[in-house]
């Protein structure tokens, strides 16, 4: 916009080109002509632009002050919200003129959903979100959102709509299918961590400046606040114990919390620094993993008590699991390697070199594979079973948090540099969306019967709601589904036992 121009980047990151755009303020490719258009706020107009041989084909008027702009892929119609003179401009795909549309005060962002058919525009003064039918092009609702709504955002196959309230620092949740809102999420004071809890089907969200931890239930509303030590930052499940485990780094202790009673048990002292939290499935033992004194603290859920530490490389910054060889691996943020410890012999049993700055990282249960963030270099290494780097994928700025979805075979990586989220497709390891979330994204997870997956927003106090881009299913692991089954079967059996003998003890009575 500063510059007037827009640059074109190739596939291998580089500026191929800069082509003169007075004014450019929105842009948009159109999928029914194959051209590129750009709104040009101080200007008026709409230039379009062969994606070919980078000249501009056209410009023609766009409305006042145009600042967003959206296409209808099935006609190529154009909607640009104008922001001084509240109404969207409809133009068909040459730029003649079909509508002009009014709206509610400073229209900013427009966005375009697929499944509703209707384009939805973010109304920054009087804190409301227009939706226009794209076929009778009239507004058919207008939504109460946060203070000062600015960005808007639409998955490619869900029914909501993400809003961002600049004013209130928080998410907006819209239903396309009712047009109505779902909710609006703040959590407490720099969100960090965040962790799903299936049995309960609870989130819980470290608050690392109120020293808080946020409690949401299924409906994600805040159900409880409670305290724990200084700093909390990491935190994980345990569903050997059903208990929730808080590193809190500043008090060098782990809190201990029931989710039955919502309330810290036990505050284990630790290593220095405790950032992140490794829970081992098979046996429930708990892993801290202590940045400032380089080394892990092994806690056994049976007393919660520390039995062992493990040293590992410098300043070590948060682990994983892996279930198919029951190895643990730590991200070592200041030696740029990942240390593999054997739970069973408590000791580092090999040291793999990565990027700069691994910090976070993921398993992938469907080709055992780990995935490992690294901050410094802007990468995910990836690690086969044969404990070997196979390859390198590119991220986002400053990447803070990874986590897999079964649900649609993709990953998620917070890029808090970027204040996006990238979604890779574990299978053909490829891009498959940039989505704008909350002010420094740090920490992800996923509600593993649904796949939805939480971002924790730490400078904007908020957690973003993401629906999976796949809604098949395919192949799904939970840890949890043995225990179900045979829950269920013993409740089957204890019953029929129970209604055998209530009719011997009632043709005995006869």
């Amino acid at each position: 916009a500063y510059s007037g121009s827009v640059s074109v980047i190739s596939g291998l990151h580089d500026v191929i080109a800069n082509i003169p755009v007075a004014g450019a303020s929105s842009i948009a490719y159109s999928e029914y002509t194959g051209n590129i258009y750009v709104s040009q706020y101080s200007m008026g107009t709409m230039a379009m632009i062969n994606p070919y041989n980078y000249t501009i084909v056209k410009v023609f008027p766009a409305g006042k002050t145009p600042s967003g702009l959206a296409i209808d892929p099935k006609n190529g119609n154009i909607f640009v919200s104008n922001q001084e003179a509240n109404t969207v401009t409809v133009l068909n795909f040459t730029g003649s003129l079909i509508k002009i549309i009014p709206v509610r005060s400073d229209p900013l962002q427009v966005i375009y959903d697929v499944q509703s058919e209707q384009v939805y525009v973010s109304n920054f003064d009087s804190d409301t979100v227009s939706a226009i039918s794209a076929s009778s092009l009239s507004v058919v609702a207008n939504m109460s959102v946060g203070l000062n709504p600015y960005g808007i955002f639409c998955g490619k196959e869900n029914r909501t709509i993400l809003v961002a309230n600049e004013y209130t620092n928080n998410i907006t949740l819209i239903n396309t299918s009712t047009d109505r809102v779902l909710q609006s999420i703040t959590i407490g004071s720099g969100p960090q961590g965040i962790c799903f809890d299936p049995d309960n089907s609870e989130l819980y969200v470290t608050n690392a400046y109120s020293n808080f931890v946020y409690v949401l239930d299924k409906n994600y509303r805040v159900s409880a606040k409670i305290y724990v030590g200084w700093g909390p930052s990491g935190i994980a499940y345990d569903p050997y114990n059903d208990y929730v485990y808080v590193a809190n780094y500043d008090t060098d202790n782990v809190s201990v919390i029931n989710p039955q009673t919502e309330t810290v048990l036990w505050n284990i002292k630790v290593g220095k620094g405790p950032a992140g939290i490794v829970v081992d499935p098979s046996n429930g033992y708990v892993y801290s993993v202590n940045q400032l004194s380089d080394n892990i603290s092994v806690i056994d859920p049976s007393d919660n008590s520390v039995i062992h530490s493990i040293n590992t490389g410098s300043s070590p910054f948060n682990g994983v699991y892996d279930q198919s060889n029951n190895l643990i691996y730590i991200g070592n943020f200041g030696s740029n390697n990942v240390s593999i410890i054997d739970p069973v012999d408590e000791k580092v049993i090999s040291s793999i070199p990565v990027g700069s700055g691994p910090q976070d990282l993921t398993y992938d249960p469907q080709n055992g594979e780990i995935y490992v963030l690294n901050f410094n270099s802007d990468s995910v290494s990836i690690i086969n079973s044969e404990e070997r780097v196979i390859g390198t994928l590119a991220t986002g700025k400053g990447p803070e948090g990874i986590c897999y979805d079964e649900y649609d075979n993709s990953l998620y990586i917070s890029n808090s540099g970027a204040n996006s989220v990238y979604v890779i497709n574990a299978t053909s390891v490829s891009l498959e969306a940039v989505i704008q979330v909350g002010v420094y994204p740090f920490r992800d997870c996923v509600d593993p019967f649904n796949g939805i997956v939480f971002i924790a927003n730490t400078n904007s106090g908020t957690i973003t709601i993401l629906e999976p881009l796949s809604h098949s299913p395919g192949y799904t692991h939970s840890p949890y589904l043995a225990y179900r089954i045979w829950f269920i079967f013993a409740s089957v059996v204890v019953l029929s036992v129970v209604i055998a003998v209530y009719i011997l003890l009632a043709r005995y009575k006869k």
